[in-house]
């Protein structure tokens, strides 16, 4: 029994504090004015002078320094605390770590190679997650390989989760954080890391077909994915229902080889964002089906080479709206294949180059 009014400003300066001037105006009469502060966003970076320990691969032991380091992450976490970072030297981590310890806003625990080789978190090829930590919070994990499982990394119910440089190959499904039972998956940073999933490019398996096999999958608020690379999943990176999905902001990523769509923003409500991606190689090119009022912000992305439909609005989207994106496709370069109505979205200024067909 409610109003809601909902908008983003985009492409502002990070860190950085705003003053906001919203008004509204009813043309039955009646208006309303207010400023509103809010700060954008930092890149998460660990506190200098953060204490750090040293950690090889082992089964127990050690005192965490250099000369006498942690022999193994089970050991290593039994020691950890809010605002430790624990240095992974080179080698082979076998087994699911499972995160039993947080840290603190401001004071994460931070799991980073240590820059000697890589430092690979191994599944021995399990059926489940490779670094299990949901319902954790102020958890980072950094210049890591992580392989040799069905999902490399889960972070359900999770908040202020970074995953930085790291390396995910051998899973089925890279980074999934997806279910939100308390409304407390919140303020992920994810970005800089190579995906490399499990699929073949080119196939005759496409679509509905695939398993669900994707490179990021992420619901809730506050979140940010850039500077990924993926490639060889069925999606490249997905929004997901659950008690909230909305401002998630998904830019400057490269996606390719994605055997149903480049990116979902499925069930997204409001104010989540994709800019400045690049999608080559894909099924479908962007997806909105559906998406439940908005806005939903889509601009200056470039999606090349699309099996069917440059964008997927079925399941009856409202307020998805699409600027400044060049799609390239051959034969016909914009179709809608649903006979479900489409409401409040908006298209301008894009460019649909196509090869050829009895219709444009």
């Amino acid at each position: 029994n409610a109003w809601l009014f909902a908008g983003s400003v985009v492409l502002l300066d990070p860190d950085t504090a705003y003053e906001l001037r919203a008004r509204l105006s009813d043309p039955d009469g009646g208006a309303a004015e207010c400023i509103l502060q809010a700060r954008t966003a930092a890149e998460p970076f660990a506190p200098a002078g953060s204490p750090q320990y040293h950690v090889i691969p082992g089964a127990g032991g050690g005192s965490g320094n250099q000369n006498d380091p942690y022999r193994g992450l089970a050991v290593a976490q039994a020691h950890a605390s809010a605002g430790a970072i624990f240095l992974l030297h080179a080698g082979v981590y076998d087994g699911t770590f499972t995160v039993t310890r947080s840290g603190e806003p401001g004071k994460p625990i931070v799991w980073r190679g240590a820059g000697d080789g890589e430092a690979v978190l191994d599944g021995q090829g399990t059926d489940g997650r490779v670094i299990a930590a949901s319902e954790a919070h102020d958890v980072w994990f950094e210049q890591l390989g992580v392989r040799n499982g069905r999902w490399g990394l889960v972070a359900h119910s999770a908040a202020r989760v970074v995953i930085r440089r790291c390396h995910f190959y051998r899973v089925k499904s890279a980074i999934t954080a997806t279910r939100n039972d308390h409304g407390t998956l919140s303020g992920f940073f994810i970005a800089d890391n190579l995906l490399e999933g499990p699929l073949p490019w080119p196939s005759e398996a496409k679509g509905a077909t695939v398993e669900e096999d994707r490179g990021i999958e992420i619901s809730g608020a506050g979140q940010e994915v850039c500077y990924n690379r993926v490639r060889n999943f069925k999606d490249g990176v997905d929004t997901f229902p659950s008690q909230v999905c909305a401002a998630i902001d998904i830019h400057h990523n490269d996606v390719s080889e994605c055997l149903d769509d480049g990116c979902e923003m499925d069930y997204s409500e409001r104010n989540t964002r994709l800019f400045y991606n690049r999608f080559t190689d894909v099924f479908q090119g962007i997806s909105v089906q559906p998406v439940f009022g908005g806005p939903v912000y889509v601009f200056r992305n470039v999606v090349y080479n699309i099996d069917v439909e440059a964008v997927k609005m079925h399941n009856s989207p409202s307020g998805a709206l699409f600027f400044h994106n060049t799609f390239v496709k051959q034969g016909v370069p914009l179709l809608l294949l649903t006979s479900e109505p489409v409401r409040n979205s908006v298209y301008r200024n894009n460019l649909f180059i196509g090869t050829g067909g009895n219709y444009a």
